[in-house]
């Protein structure tokens, strides 16, 4: 599994001031003795983090089944979510807890309601944000601001000076989803008129 985390997962050690998970309940859920190398210590606790890729956001649905599906502690256990553009919907749903298994049903079916236009998802009358929204909104639990709060952290660009900000407590779900599909009007532009 090392190919997955130089490919698309990047590990850092917690901010000054959070806490590292403590080691107990990660060993408890599955981390067999010497599973992960020496460069990683489980005892330090880690965050994930998911870079934006735009539409090869599928790989990061791919990355986080994986995960889920064969070192869960991993996910579990990791302090904070990180994520930017199209990385910041997959750390959303983690971090939420949402079921990762519908998300990946719902890109495949967006991948297939795109590839019946001639520019695929790039054709005016295909709306990415619209259906991005209607999905989030469907498939993240009505607590998902509450579950993301303080452990997912979306990396945004503030318009005035440019300068990167990172969004890391959501008053609603509303506001969880508004923030994941602010950070993708890149993929889809919308002229001056932002998704939220």
């Amino acid at each position: 599994m090392s190919w997955l985390f130089s490919c698309l997962l990047a590990f850092s050690r917690p901010t000054a001031g959070t806490a590292a998970p403590a080691p107990s309940p990660v060993q408890s859920q599955g981390s067999p003795a010497g599973a992960c190398p020496a460069m990683f210590d489980l005892k330090g606790g880690w965050n994930l983090s998911f870079a934006g890729c735009g539409f090869l956001g599928i790989y990061h649905i791919g990355v986080a089944s994986c995960l889920l599906e064969k070192a869960p502690y991993l996910v579990k256990g990791a302090t904070k979510l990180y994520g930017a553009s199209a990385g910041a919907l997959t750390a959303s749903v983690l971090s939420s807890q949402a079921c990762i298994a519908k998300c990946c049903e719902d890109v495949i079916e967006v991948a297939k309601e795109a590839r019946k236009r001639n520019l695929g998802p790039l054709h005016p009358s295909f709306n990415l944000v619209k259906v991005l929204k209607s999905g989030l909104n469907r498939d993240l639990p009505s607590d998902a601001h509450v579950l993301a709060s303080g452990r997912l952290c979306v990396s945004l660009t503030r318009v005035s000076d440019g300068e990167n900000v990172l969004v890391s407590e959501f008053s609603s779900k509303e506001e969880l989803i508004q923030v994941c599909l602010f950070v993708l009007v890149v993929l889809q532009p919308v002229g001056n008129v932002l998704p939220l």
